[in-house]
């Protein structure tokens, strides 16, 4: 539960399956999930209700890796020395308090590397600064945090 919605999250694709407003989990609840049917039955305001769907109309194929969950407030590219093939780095900031770090090839496409979780509230801001041994990059969040990064590739295909 989370809020007053009922949530199916899908945690290797960090995505939500399916939402049913229902008043929270405090209410008296129960779920069956039966061959390729799911029914989500809950009591609210005294009446018995019932939600029912089939799984196939709910868990969806992804199209594309999902980056941030809200509002991004800054991406950089973040310089390395060397070269790095085909790939460019990007680090971007956003309002769900995560610092995401990503490669993107010439075709722009783009691969998720890593998800930095270490922000008490947004990331508002980023600089990065190239230096000898691996860019530093400065994020700036809510609540004045600072964090400093330095990053490192040591080989990326």
């Amino acid at each position: 539960f989370k809020s007053v919605d009922f949530v199916i999250w899908n945690h290797a694709e960090r995505r939500t399956w399916l939402r049913i407003p229902c008043g929270g989990g405090h209410r008296s609840w129960d779920l069956i999930l039966n061959q390729h049917t799911l029914s989500f039955t809950f009591l609210k305001d005294k009446m018995v209700h019932m939600v029912s769907c089939r799984l196939d109309k709910i868990i969806k194929p992804v199209m594309q890796r999902g980056f941030h969950t809200k509002q991004i407030m800054c991406i950089r590219e973040i310089p390395f020395s060397e070269d790095c093939n085909k790939w460019h780095f990007v680090v971007s900031a956003s309002e769900d308090t995560t610092v995401r770090i990503a490669a993107v090839d010439n075709s722009k496409t783009l691969q998720p590397l890593v998800v930095l979780q270490s922000h008490i509230s947004s990331v508002r801001c980023i600089a990065v600064c190239a230096m000898k041994d691996g860019p530093l990059v400065f994020t700036g969040g809510g609540r004045a945090q600072l964090k400093v990064w330095r990053f490192m590739i040591e080989k990326y295909p």
